[in-house]
């Protein structure tokens, strides 16, 4: 663990952990790091939202559907199955 790092653990549903690990394994990544990412990218646009309008917070999630479309693309190109 890093010096700006802390432990953290929460109860966590089955088969939400099941689709994680299949999510970590097909990005070639650990489920600590995924879960991770999920959660910074998350609350960054959880944080954004706050300081936006309701169309600007609907144009953000549009932004950020067409971004995971894009990035969904790369991975496939990459021989990566997602799901």
């Amino acid at each position: 663990m890093k010096k700006n790092e802390t432990k953290i653990s929460f109860n966590c549903p089955n088969d939400v952990l099941e689709r994680i690990e299949k999510l970590a394994k097909k990005a070639d990544m650990d489920r600590t790091r995924l879960i991770v990412n999920m959660i910074d990218e998350t609350s960054k646009s959880m944080e954004l939202s706050g300081k936006v309008g309701l169309l600007q917070f609907s144009m953000l999630i549009r932004n950020m559907g067409e971004y995971m479309e894009k990035w969904a693309t790369k991975m496939k190109d990459k021989k990566i199955d997602l799901i």
